[in-house]
């Protein structure tokens, strides 16, 4: 069964394995039977008047050296009729007294369980199973392991109180076994007991959340400037690191909470869009001070934030987990940074593509907003660990886990990282995920795990370590292995072989084994595809000029997956209804071949599609409706995006330049967007407009700022275009984190009636590249006739090749001839020749590009080259440079001849840019 988590939860794994999995344990026999109760058949008026002759057992008990904790209690040979009648009460030689079995069933009021005990049973904390319910006469209850069973006994009366086995303080000295009856009836026996022990096994990463209310009120800036309105240090004394958690964090556009380490000067700024990704939680800081400030943008009110807890730790355990451990530990410190700490989930997880999806184990403790660490640094001496820099930490805002079942299978999980505090991509960040295999090793092979582990060597406690097994079993689900130590945080781990991620780290089954459940499950393969589908974009309200009986749109499919894919696309009319004033269009035209594709993995490819004019799409602002359906050939996983077409009969508006591909903008980069307006019927030629971008969620996207404002706030202007005549309009777009398969879309309305209501005019999708657009470097040489050759560049270098990426040279002296050379790396710039004006800026070694001539006139600067690098790789599949694969550079010049130059040619000044998917 899949569960899709929006929640905090939690799983136990059954008796036999464990991840955090049990410590050898240590028993000492010697409780003695008798009869239940020791007269009689039962008495007492539950729960304040104790029945009066209990079974009462005590010996005399030695805690077995390096024992910690109390593992179980074996109750051998027990019988007695109807179990709801029986309490069974332990008690510790400090005088203590913890529950163990209160009243099967027991509702409180008449009788409970009529099942009987008739065997023998460990009883534990969390580790065995529920206790059989309903449970009625005359069946027996089974022998076995069992967990703890409170009830509705109110802790603490009669000085009994339900305290969990490892809570209950361990001595040696007198323990005693009592047995209350509390109704009148029936009787059994006890064959004996006793108790078992074993050392306490670390909860490796560990986090305590301890409650912290502080509410800075609601607050205002009435400056100019930012200003810093409300400070708060939030301390713990004692604490090795802190986190802080809200409850809720009110800031208007501009405004940032900030928090800063006291200890190291790490800081992290979240507004309204990043907290929401963080889930009102910050990142990690080493020390025990955190100041916590409001800085409120200028003229803004309401900022407001409310702290409601702080996770920390102050103590650690040094012990290996005894399960999976073996002596000598022979783990070895790695440093892979696709695999991650999972602080609070007491696990590890695996990066595996590049858009931050990750897998570990289904049973890990995992609410969203919990934080993925890399790059985590070694743990004090103590034991306690150290956090990473904050642009180290991502966090989770989605998962999906299957329940494992027995010996751990399934047990998976399958995940997403939001950005780190810089806006990036783990991908962007690191440039590595470690890919998933399509099937399992062989039997005897050699296997990787890189797990956060517990040690007992203090300062790789937590820390990533690398354990090398032997795979012994290949099952239907299920990998085991020997030979490796995997301990505590462990759990969640890939299991590498071939350079592939084969299984999930699930449990131990002893010192030096483990299980894994398999990576190729199909319910797991299932769960990866629908947590990143690939996406389908369609246009909100395309316009249908004046009287036109059709309109052209652009409909963009996005291939996250690890494979090439294509993808057939279909379409459905949308019935009237709100935002659609009329039935959906029923004719659609696909331009080009349908299915489209294969798009390749971290591909996106945009077609045409054309619309007829739907019935009764014959006013102003009448809006249509429709939904676009994209269904993987390959895997037949379908996803749907519904796009709109209205009647614009006042102004007709499109964007110039790439209208069918929409805008492609480079993070951090201004990126302008123009709109060609014609006014066909606005007499005054006053058009008021405005831009908003919105996100794939509908709502005012967080990552885009609009002609330098703040981000998911609009943009508005006035333009005058006479009528009949036609205007442009430009806004820049810049993105402050990357978004490559997240389709935007940039809506432009206008209110000519005055009417104060802005009603659109069209819409252009927007997506981001998550490389730095193209950049310009080095110095032209001057030709005999003072040309100045200079590079350039028309639309975005991508791997996936699907749109043209034109490199240019112009200024060349005319009618000569020349190429493009490039290189993988640049030079500072050295002379190209004695006396020469050009500098070579790319370095050695080199591959050229077909000659081409210049065109233009003799002794002229008006000659030119150009040249599709998409196009080109395509025809290129080997050389310099190749693979073409996202994050390659590449560094280009143009070279022509140039006869009266020194060394009779001359070059061009240089381009650098990245490919993006």
């Amino acid at each position: 069964m899949l569960v899709q988590l929006r929640v905090i939860c939690a799983l136990t794994l059954g008796v036999l394995f464990s991840s955090h999995a049990a410590a050898a344990q240590d028993c000492v026999p010697g409780g003695g039977g008798g009869s239940v109760p020791a007269a009689g058949s039962g008495s007492g008026s539950w729960p304040n008047t104790l029945p009066a002759t209990p079974f009462v057992s005590t010996y005399s008990v030695t805690v077995p050296p390096g024992a910690t904790q109390l593992d179980r209690v074996e109750l051998t040979g027990l019988s007695h009729a109807w179990a709801g009648d029986v309490q069974f009460v332990l008690t510790d030689p400090t005088g203590g007294r913890h529950n163990l079995i209160h009243r099967l069933g027991f509702p409180g009021s008449t009788f409970g369980a009529s099942c009987d005990f008739a065997g023998t049973y460990s009883i534990r904390e969390t580790s065995g199973a529920a206790w059989p319910s309903p449970c009625v006469d005359p069946s027996d209850i089974p022998s076995g392991a069992y967990n703890q069973a409170f009830g509705n006994w109110p802790s603490g009366t009669n000085g009994i109180l339900n305290t969990p086995l490892s809570a209950i303080p361990i001595s040696s000295g007198q323990w005693t076994l009592t047995a209350y009856d509390w109704v009148n009836g029936e009787s059994g026996s006890l064959t004996s007991w006793q108790l078992c022990f074993r050392a306490s096994t670390p909860t490796n990463p560990t986090e305590v959340r301890v409650p912290t209310l502080v509410d800075s009120g609601v607050l205002s800036n009435p400056g100019s400037s930012p200003a810093t309105v409300w400070q708060h240090l939030l301390q713990h004394p004692g604490a090795a690191w802190m986190r802080a958690y809200f409850s809720s964090i009110q800031l208007p556009p501009g405004s940032v909470l900030r928090l800063t380490s006291l200890l190291d000067a790490e800081e992290q700024e979240l507004d309204r869009f990043t907290a929401e990704m963080w889930s009102n939680g910050s990142a990690y800081f080493n020390g025990n001070q955190i100041l916590v400030e409001i800085v409120a943008a200028p003229f803004t009110s309401a900022n407001r934030v409310v702290i409601d807890g702080v996770g920390l730790e102050t103590t650690a355990n040094c012990s290996n987990a005894p399960c999976g451990a073996l002596s000598p530990d022979g783990r070895v410190p790695s440093g892979e940074l696709w695999s991650a700490r999972w602080v609070n989930g007491g696990c590890t997880a695996s990066i595996y593509n590049t858009t931050g999806g990750f897998v570990s184990a289904g049973h890990c403790f995992t609410p969203i907003g919990t934080v993925l660490a890399f790059d985590v640094p070694l743990s004090m001496n103590d034991c306690t660990m150290r956090q990473p820099p904050v642009r180290d930490q991502f966090p989770v805002i989605e998962t999906v886990r299957d329940t494992p079942g027995a010996n751990c299978v399934p047990d998976w999980r399958v995940g997403k990282i939001g950005l780190n505090n810089d806006g990036q991509t783990h991908f962007e960040r690191y440039g590595v995920f470690k890919p998933l295999a399509s099937g399992p090793p062989p039997v005897s092979s050699t296997v990787n795990i890189y797990g956060y582990g517990s040690s007992s060597n203090r300062v790789v406690n937590g820390v990533q370590q690398l354990t090398v097994s032997q795979v012994t079993t290949v099952g239907a689900g299920h990998l085991s292995y020997s030979g490796g130590t995997t301990t505590g945080g462990t759990s969640g781990a890939g299991v590498v072989w071939n350079n592939q991620i084969v299984g999930i780290n699930s449990c131990c089954s002893g010192a030096g084994n483990g299980i894994a459940s398999r990576i190729d499950q199909a319910t797991f393969v299932a769960a990866r595809q629908e947590m990143f589908p690939h996406t389908v974009h369609a246009p909100w309200d395309s316009p249908f000029c004046l009287n036109a009986n059709s309109v052209t749109v652009p409909i963009t499919v996005c291939n996250p997956s690890d494979a090439a894919d294509s993808y057939l696309l279909t379409f459905a009319p949308v019935p009237a209804g709100p935002m659609c004033s009329i039935a959906g269009p029923t004719g659609y035209t696909v331009i080009g071949p349908n299915p489209i594709g294969p798009i390749p993995s971290g591909g996106c490819v945009t077609v045409q599609v054309q619309i007829a004019r739907p019935a009764g799409l014959n006013a102003l602002n009448l809006t249509s409706c429709y939904d676009v359906t994209a269904t993987s050939v390959a895997g037949g996983l379908a996803v749907t995006d519904r796009g709109s077409v209205q009647d614009r009969r006042d102004l007709c508006v499109h964007q110039l330049v790439n209208p069918f591909d929409g805008v492609v903008a480079a993070v951090g980069v201004n990126t302008p967007v123009t709109f060609a307006i014609r006014n066909d019927s606005v007499v005054s030629g006053v058009v008021p407009y405005r831009f908003e971008a919105f996100g794939p969620s509908m709502e005012p996207s967080g990552a885009i700022s609009l002609d330098g404002n703040y981000f998911g706030v609009a943009t508005s202007g006035v333009a005058m275009v006479p009528l009949g005549a036609t205007g442009q309009i430009v806004v820049n777009v810049k993105y402050r984190w990357s978004e490559p398969y997240d389709a935007s879309d940039l809506v432009m309305s206008s209110d000519v009636d005055g009417d104060g209501n802005f009603e659109p005019l069209t819409s252009t999708m927007l997506r981001s590249t998550s490389f730095a657009a193209p950049a310009v470097y080095c110095t032209s040489g001057v030709s005999t006739n003072a040309c100045t050759a200079s590079m350039g560049f028309l639309g975005v270098p991508s791997a996936s090749q699907a749109t043209p990426f034109t490199l240019t040279a112009n200024g060349v002296e005319g009618a000569k001839q020349g190429l493009f050379f490039y290189s993988l790396s640049p030079t500072a710039g050295t002379p190209w020749s004695s006396g020469s004006t050009s500098f070579l800026c790319v370095k050695s070694p080199t591959r050229r590009t077909p000659p081409a001539n210049s065109g233009g006139s003799v002794n002229q600067c008006n000659g030119s080259f150009a040249l599709d690098w998409n196009a080109w790789m395509t025809g290129s599949p080997t050389g310099l440079g190749t693979p073409y694969v996202a994050g390659n550079g590449y560094y280009v010049q143009a070279w022509y001849r140039d006869p009266p130059a020194p060394k009779s040619t001359n070059l061009s000044n240089a381009l650098q840019f990245t490919l993006t998917p």
